[in-house]
């Protein structure tokens, strides 16, 4: 079964909603599975939830966004079971851990490529990674200089508590570079609205989130696909990770092995799964 994105975050207040409702009819002796983290892998997590409690009656697993850095969070503070990341480790994560934190076991579902956006009506087609990083830092700041109109560049970034934007920012601005301070930082939605209105603007959102009112660019003329996500070709892709305490309560434990089976898993368009990949 596959699925986008898009059409999957449509319905997800009411899938929300309907665990809630779970919860109240699940048994006294089981608890709750609390799953948070980032929205890249929300409809999967979705979608095994709903098949979990359908195949184990009397489990409730919960699943919410938020992102990256919150899922972090909740797994540290004890609100959340796994954390889901779409990120390597991120330098703004490490101020939450202390002595006193537990060991975390990681495990790898899939990965996703993460996409330059424009303007449809932008002429430029291609971009290398050189000047993404001049662009994004601030360094070039004329669409006239890496091909295009003589226009200045508009900068939309993510916010620093985002999976994507951290792997984007270490992949493409490297230790030595930082974000532009004229960028502007919004969520991924909001991103591709305001790329989709002005012919200027450029930012990078999840290849699941690509939509036709906004256009890809091509990386040193490879163009994101999950084929070239599998075979790494495309040069940005971020693993989509699943967190847990270690060692894991038994419940919590026992969703994330059926969570782990590549043939129970959702295909979710813009995911690569691990088993594929590897």
């Amino acid at each position: 079964m596959v699925i986008s994105h898009r059409a999957f975050q449509a319905t997800a207040v009411a899938c929300v909603s309907l665990i809630a409702c779970f919860c109240t009819a699940a048994s006294a002796g089981e608890r709750a599975v609390h799953v948070r983290g980032t929205e890249v892998l929300v409809p999967m997590a979705q979608y095994m939830a709903e098949t979990y409690m359908r195949d184990h009656p009397g489990s409730t697993i919960v699943v919410n966004g938020g992102g990256t850095f919150k899922g972090y969070k909740s797994l540290l503070d004890g609100t959340a079971d796994i954390a889901m990341v779409s990120s390597s480790e991120q330098e703004n994560v490490n101020n939450l851990f202390s002595k006193d934190s537990p060991h975390l076991a990681k495990t790898v579902v899939g990965y996703t490529a993460i996409v330059p956006v424009v303007h449809p009506n932008n002429p430029l087609q291609n971009i290398s990674l050189e000047q993404l990083r001049d662009v994004f830092s601030g360094s070039i700041k004329n669409w006239k200089q890496v091909g295009g109109q003589d226009a200045a560049i508009v900068i939309l970034i993510g916010p620093p508590t985002d999976g994507l934007t951290a792997t984007w920012k270490q992949r493409v601005l490297g230790e030595f570079h930082s974000f532009s301070p004229k960028g502007v930082v919004t969520g991924a939605d909001d991103r591709v609205r305001h790329v989709a209105r002005d012919t200027h603007a450029i930012s990078f959102i999840s290849f699941g989130d690509l939509h036709a009112r906004v256009k890809s660019l091509s990386i040193d003329s490879q163009k994101p696909s999950a084929d070239a996500v599998r075979d790494g070709s495309y040069p940005l892709s971020a693993p989509l990770v699943l967190l847990t305490a270690s060692p894991a309560p038994p419940q919590t434990q026992h969703f994330l092995n059926y969570f782990s089976t590549p043939n129970k898993r959702l295909r979710v368009s813009g995911i690569v799964t691990a088993e594929t990949r590897d």
